[in-house]
């Protein structure tokens, strides 16, 4: 957690204001103080950041818990956690901590123990006022007072840290029991004295936060440094908006600090007279109110300077505005005429190519004149392939140019150069298919006369099998003169079908979608006449089966008359017997 990733914050100062305040702290100018020191605070450069994964960091083993405590260092905030595990790392922020001076009108401390196999990495509790915007006040853990790397933060305005609320990470939700500080000590016991009432709690806050004197002179200090600061930033000589927001963004906040410092400070004046205090003491709190007033009205003064030097600014950039929309407006004046001129010319380059391309059909021979025409339509389409280009070209540069345009000339240009390059898109679409016109052409013409073959194969097919159809359709048997004038038809019937299927599919494979769905139509005709043709085989068969049938029974016929006849002759010829015996 110690090596946490530093991220730049969000912060009311930008990366060089906030060098320039460290710069005047390291080289000792008046107002200025030490990082440690009253008044301590981040720069704008590196604030408070929320920490990635650490590679390397304490952990919740006993290795990781604190160690004795340093000699001669009195505990007066003591950090404890309940809970058990330590993925996060708390356990590097968990022990006792010192008092080690004032940082933005309050105590900061730091952690007494050591962090076994860490031992140099310090922990720091201090708060952060509101300079730098709500969402970086409030109370901190870090690795240094306004450090740039941080654990954990309570958003708290109290005189001593909070007791629960903390957040880990900095960002996230509080947590009523991962993070717990208590004071020990006297600070402990004024805490347990208070009471619930308004004017006991601001006293209490007073008492046990840090004496009112070192805080007014905490606030001086600071106060100084960002009168300092401000005048700075408006003496330089860009004077631009971004630099009289930041020297405003300082005293503002500056200002509510005093403001808060002159509430302490009656509410102390208050309760020494109220608690009979001696007149020294009231008299000595009293010399403070006059330099509490001082520092805000210097901070009023120089906030209506900062107003009017705002005002100016705008008036200056409203100017610097209108001149500039005017110098754009011009150059888009001057610049759109020719861009919409290459335009225009390109689409009725491409046009023309339309026109030349639209009355050559695949009916037409390729003749000499369509052998002309097709050498004009190539041509004409690589001149408006060339005229595309150009207007393309044209159009991205002036796309990039006005991105640089004043804000309202910069939208109408925009919306004038999109259209055009809308309207070069389209017509390089409807271009695209007439740069092989040739190719296409011919593959269309070569298409056309192969589904003329196959459509004629099919045709002959079908009529035989129509023909097949019709002779057996008729509900009689057939005679055997018939059945074979019909299997006489089958044959070439099958074999043109068969023929006209498997050249349909061949030329699919390589045939475009308008030629797929004319070769697709002829297989499925193929496909029914197939179907016709089997049902005719069908009839056949059952006619030739009821021819041999007729057969058998002419025979049978035949047979039983012949027996018929011999069975009369025998007869005849056995009757005078008959008869002689009889007689006999």
């Amino acid at each position: 957690l110690a090596q946490a990733a530093v991220q730049p914050c969000a912060c009311a100062f930008s990366r060089n204001r906030g060098l320039q305040i460290e710069i005047m702290r390291a080289a000792g100018r008046p107002g200025s103080v030490g990082a440690a020191g009253k008044g301590a605070r981040p720069s704008a450069a590196t604030g408070p950041s929320r920490p990635s994964t650490p590679t390397s960091r304490p952990t919740a083993s006993a290795n990781a818990r604190p160690t004795t405590p340093r000699p001669g260092q009195a505990p007066a905030i003591r950090v404890s956690t309940k809970s058990e595990n330590d993925e996060i790392g708390i356990q590097t922020l968990v022990g006792d901590y010192g008092e080690k001076g004032m940082n933005h009108g309050r105590k900061f401390y730091q952690k007494i123990q050591k962090i076994s196999g860490h031992e140099g990495v310090r922990v720091f509790m201090y708060y952060w006022d509101t300079r730098d915007g709500p969402d970086f006040c409030g109370w901190w853990f870090g690795n240094e007072v306004g450090g740039s790397e941080v654990w954990s933060r309570a958003n708290s305005h109290s005189q001593v840290p909070p007791t629960t609320g903390w957040r880990i990470p900095w960002d996230g939700p509080p947590s009523k029991d991962l993070l717990m500080v208590d004071q020990v000590g006297d600070g402990a016991a004024a805490t347990r004295s208070s009471t619930p009432t308004t004017a006991t709690k601001v006293k209490t806050e007073s008492s046990s936060g840090p004496p009112i004197a070192d805080r007014v002179d905490a606030v001086e200090a600071e106060t100084l440094q960002v009168l300092a600061t401000a005048q700075g930033l408006m003496d330089e000589e860009d004077g631009s908006a971004d630099t009289i927001s930041e020297a405003e963004s300082l005293l503002r906040a500056q200002k509510a600090e005093v403001e808060q410092t002159q509430k302490a400070l009656a509410q102390d004046i208050n309760n020494a007279r109220m608690g009979g205090g001696t007149p020294a003491k009231v008299g000595a709190l009293a010399k403070l109110s006059p330099r509490l007033r001082t520092l805000a009205t210097n901070l009023v003064n120089e906030l209506a300077k900062i107003k009017a030097a705002h005002g100016n600014a705008q008036f200056q950039a409203t100017e610097k505005n209108s001149a500039a929309e005017r110098r754009d407006a011009k150059s888009l004046q001057d610049s759109l005429p020719q861009a919409m001129e290459l335009v225009t010319n390109a689409e009725d380059a491409v046009e023309t190519v339309a026109i030349l391309a639209g009355p050559l059909n695949t009916e037409d021979e390729i003749g000499e004149a369509e052998k002309k025409t097709i050498d004009d339509i190539e041509e004409s389409a690589s001149k408006a392939a060339t005229a595309l280009t150009e207007a393309r070209k044209i159009i991205t540069q002036k796309l990039a140019e006005v991105k640089r345009y004043a804000p309202e000339t910069r939208k109408v240009a925009m919306q004038e150069f999109q259209a055009l390059q809308n309207k070069v898109t389209e017509a390089s679409k409807k271009l695209n298919p007439l740069k092989k016109f040739r190719q296409d052409f011919e593959q269309r013409a070569a298409s056309k006369k192969s589904l003329e073959e196959i459509t004629a194969k099919l045709n002959n097919a079908e009529l035989e099998v129509e023909k097949a159809a019709i002779l057996t359709n008729s509900g009689e048997q057939m005679s055997e003169e018939d059945i074979k004038a019909t299997d006489a038809l089958l044959t070439p019937a099958t074999g043109g079908i068969t023929e006209t299927i498997q050249l349909a599919e061949r030329r699919a494979r390589s045939a475009n979608d308008s030629f797929k769905k004319d070769l697709e139509a002829l297989q499925q005709r193929a496909k029914q006449s197939r179907d016709k043709l089997d049902e005719v085989r069908t009839v056949l068969r059952k006619q030739r089966e009821g021819l041999s049938a007729q057969r058998m029974l002419s025979q049978a016929h035949d047979k039983i008359e012949k027996a018929e006849e011999a069975l009369t002759a025998t007869t005849d010829a056995e009757m005078p017997f008959l008869k002689g015996v009889e007689t006999l």
